[in-house]
Parts: structure tokens; sequence; C-alpha cells
């Protein structure tokens, strides 16, 4: 397990996610809930960035991602601080029975997410090599790309980028050059999170955080879904369901 990519997406997720939610005031009852949503905004917010920047012919260089990615870090952090002095601690005693649940459920759904590669050189079928060569564009090129020159010559590049924007960005920060590898981490990364989102539907439909946990919990370690992703390599398709329960949320 390469320790520094889970760290630093997860880091770099949150605190993108956090300073977007903290700027468009959200206000959610339930803590988890609320960190559902923060991840969502974080997978989604860079995308729209990377193509605003595309637009004005701005190149972003992988020193650049790196120094961003550790400064939204940074922000992030000092944006919860001081989010964390109107907390109502009562509230948040209250809900530590839940909290230490829910972190026993997220430490054996990362054990087993990272027990799934532990034999792995690449991405299984088809779509990782795509999805290698793409995150590799984007850093050589630093921004969305009209051609999928020189990996494929003379092909237009018209694949939806959203997943590998944010990857790409963590690639940087973390300095990882062996593409296959760091998309294995990377994706099992994003596979874990799953156990969030799927608490934060399973929270909000059945309006019972014991139903949201035993959602959870059926979908991780019960169900071939979400971990059967790894399988095809199918990251766009993981991603999006990473968003969708947020977007149906709100």
């Amino acid at each position: 397990m390469h320790v520094h990519v889970w760290i630093v997406t997860f880091l770099f997720l949150w605190s993108s996610g956090e300073m977007a939610a903290t700027a468009l005031r959200l206000r959610v009852p339930d803590r988890l809930v609320r960190l559902a949503i923060v991840f969502a905004l974080g997978l989604s917010v860079w995308p729209i960035l990377f193509l605003i920047t595309t637009r004005l012919g701005i190149e972003i260089a992988p020193g650049a991602m790196r120094a961003i990615v550790y400064a939204s870090i940074v922000a992030g952090c000092a944006t919860a601080i001081l989010r964390a002095r109107r907390v109502r601690w009562s509230r948040v005693r209250a809900a530590i029975p839940l909290f230490a649940t829910f972190a026993i459920l997220a430490v054996i759904a990362i054990a087993t997410r990272v027990s799934h590669i532990r034999t792995l050189a690449f991405p299984p079928w088809v779509d990782g090599v795509h999805h290698a060569m793409i995150v590799r564009l984007l850093l050589e090129q630093g921004v969305v790309p009209a051609t999928a020159d020189p990996y494929i010559p003379g092909a237009a590049f018209f694949y939806h980028w959203g997943f590998h924007v944010p990857a790409t960005f963590v690639a940087a920060a973390t300095g990882s050059s062996e593409m296959p590898t760091f998309l294995l981490q990377y994706g099992q990364a994003l596979n874990a999170l799953s156990l969030l989102m799927i608490y934060a539907a399973g929270r909000v439909l059945l309006r019972s955080r014991e139903a949201g946990l035993i959602a959870a919990s059926l979908a991780m370690f019960v169900s071939y879904y979400t971990g059967f992703y790894l399988s095809w390599g199918r990251y766009t398709h993981l991603a999006g369901t990473l968003v969708l329960p947020a977007l149906l949320i709100a």
C-alpha cells in the first residue's frame, strides 16, 4: 500500500470540498452526511476549474499542481479549524458511538480494498490503460488536450475526463511516476469512500443512522459492487457513483 497516495487523496478531496461547502454555506445536521457531500464537492470542483484554466489558455505544470494540492490542504484545514469554533460539541459527543462504528467500518473498507490489489501490477481489463494515458496527457500538457498525441497519433480527444483531473493533481503532488501503480492506489482510495457515500444515501433516504450503517456495510462487504469496479478498471463509473448520492441529497 502506498500510504502517501491514500493520505494525499483523502486530504486533497476533503480540503477542496470543505472550502466549497463553506463558500456555499452548507448546513447539514448529520456530520457524516455533510462529510459525504464535502468529498463529492472535492471531486467536482477541480474538473470545473481545470476547464476554466484550459479555456483561458493557462497551462498548469506538475510543479504548480503540487503547490495547489498542498495549499488547498492547508487552506482546508484552516477553514475547518475556524468552523470548529462554532460547533456544538454536545451534539458531537452524542454522536460518538456512530463515529466509532463508522471508523471501524472505514478501517475494514480500506483493508479490503488494499487486499484486492495486493497482487496486481496494472488495473485489470482495458479501461486502466486508457485512464493511465489520460492522466499522463493531463500531467504533460497541463490543459484538457485536443488530441491524444503522442499516444494515439492524430486521434481527437473526446473522452469525459472528470475523474482524471483530481487524479492528475494527486499524482503530481505525490510524485507518482508509475501510473499503473498510482491508479490502483488512487482508484481503491475512491472505492473505500463508497462506504461514506452509501451511508449518506441510506441515512437520508431511510431517515435512520442505523439504516445508513447497515446499507453501507451490505454494499461494501456483501455485494459485489462497488468492489467489482476494479475488475474493469471502471474508475469513471466509480467516481460517478461517489458524486451521485450527494447530488440526490441536494
